[in-house]
């Protein structure tokens, strides 16, 4: 359980949710709450309170994960594009570019 507290709302994440306190009394009980090493009372009243709709979901945008194109990309791709247009054979194209074999290496 992560606690995030600001002068303006307090922020929980537990269970894979990120949730926001709504009331302001539920929120000055938990910033007054006695303060532990481990935050037991503060826990203790968030978990009471955690399906009573004192805490409203907040949605969490990931970031998107990005690849790098490796070459094998681009080649198929453009494969792609000429197949669309086209009936012409680039096979031999892209062997004349990369080889036999591309995945021989070279010497």
């Amino acid at each position: 359980m992560k606690i995030e507290i600001t002068d303006k709302e307090i922020k929980v994440t537990w269970l894979g949710e990120t949730r926001v306190c709504v009331f302001p009394e539920v929120a000055e009980r938990i910033r007054n709450a006695p303060v532990s090493p481990f935050d037991n009372a503060r826990k203790r009243i968030i978990i009471n309170l955690w399906y009573s709709g004192c805490f409203k979901r907040v949605e969490v945008q990931k970031p998107k994960q990005q690849r790098k194109v490796s070459t094998l990309d681009v080649l198929e791709g453009c494969a792609r594009q000429v197949s669309k247009f086209s009936d012409y054979d680039f096979g031999e194209d892209i062997d004349d570019l990369l080889g036999a074999d591309p995945y021989l290496p070279l010497y």
